[in-house]
């Protein structure tokens, strides 16, 4: 979903929005085509924690790999 260009789509706004949701929002994340979440806690102000619990009890996603303060999950069917 990251990228660069001269313009942005319009539904950019959404799209991030439903991101910065995840990971509530990892269902309609998949229905987008989004198989993978990278997680870099170091960039988050506050909420790391309580993002990576909800995160890592969701049936909706799995850790695959943790790196430091990043961690990547799959997003898969429940």
């Amino acid at each position: 979903m990251n990228g660069f260009g001269r313009t942005q789509p319009p539904e950019q706004d959404a799209v991030l929005r439903m991101v910065r949701a995840f990971p509530e929002t990892a269902e309609a994340m998949r229905e987008l085509g989004i198989q993978y979440v990278v997680v870099h806690t170091a960039r988050l102000d506050d909420g790391a924690d309580a993002l990576l619990a909800a995160a890592l009890a969701s049936n909706e996603c799995r850790l695959v790999a943790q790196r430091g303060s990043d961690y990547l999950f799959e997003l898969v069917v429940p």
